[in-house]
């Protein structure tokens, strides 16, 4: 599986709108693609067309309180090729909770490796900050698209 992130410190340039076009245009050309809402606000999730999972998301796997295979989600319930992996409003928590732990920044990576011979690609979307879960995603990443606003 490849991944890719997009990310960048400032909001408002368009990660999310190009996740989902990105995430859509592959599974337009017959690839499984798996997409992680990585920013706690779950705009991707939205985009999607799905509401927020509050039980099992995201944030309780990289806690070990549910499976990465509970916390996914078809984008669309008759279709399988593209997934949603959404960290949650809880996700907010994350630089807290999750600090402490050893090997903290390769949580996602783990967490996508079991699921990796299911998905041709992972596109992330991250918060615009440069938290433990935006370091966990660059971890996972094979590329990284950075969305900037031209303005002067």
């Amino acid at each position: 599986m490849k991944t890719i992130v997009l990310t960048n410190q400032k909001g408002g340039v368009a990660k999310t709108t190009t996740a989902y076009a990105l995430a859509a245009g592959l599974r337009n050309k017959g690839y499984r693609v798996l997409i992680v809402d990585a920013d706690p606000q779950s705009n991707l999730t939205y985009t999607a067309g799905r509401e927020e999972n509050k039980e099992n998301t995201l944030y309780e796997a990289l806690k070990g309180n549910c499976t990465v295979f509970e916390a996914m989600r078809n984008t669309n319930p008759i279709e399988t090729a593209m997934s949603i992996l959404s960290v949650g409003l809880a996700g907010t928590a994350a630089d807290m909770e999750l600090a402490s732990r050893t090997a903290r920044e390769y949580m996602l990576k783990e967490a996508l490796e079991k699921v990796a011979d299911d998905y041709d690609f992972c596109v992330i979307d991250t918060a615009p900050t440069l938290g433990l879960l935006t370091l966990n995603a660059l971890t996972a990443a094979d590329r990284v698209i950075i969305p900037l606003n031209l303005e002067v």
